[in-house]
C-alpha cells in the first residue's frame, strides 16, 4: 500500500512540474501574427451586406451606427 501512494504522489509530483515547464516555455505571439490572424478571421469574400434604419448596430462597411445588417451567404 505504501508502494502505491508512494507511486501515486511520484506520478503528481511529475505531472506537476512538467505542466509548470510547458506554461513558462510558451511564448508571446508577436502583433504581426495576431493581425494576419484577425486579417484571414475577417475574410475578404465577396459577400455584400446591406445596412438600414439608424440604430445601435455598427454597419461593417460605412461603420456607421445602423438598425438591420443583411448579409448573402455564399457558398464558394
Amino acid at each position: 500500500m505504501k508502494k502505491r501512494i508512494f507511486l501515486l504522489a511520484m506520478l503528481a509530483l511529475i505531472g506537476g512540474a512538467s505542466f509548470y515547464y510547458a506554461q513558462r516555455q510558451s511564448k508571446p505571439v508577436s502583433d504581426l501574427v495576431q493581425m494576419n490572424v484577425e486579417a484571414l478571421a475577417a475574410g475578404e469574400g465577396g459577400v455584400s451586406a446591406h445596412c438600414i434604419m439608424q440604430g445601435c448596430l455598427d454597419c461593417p462597411y460605412s461603420y456607421e451606427k445602423v438598425k438591420y445588417v443583411f448579409s448573402g451567404h455564399s457558398l464558394e
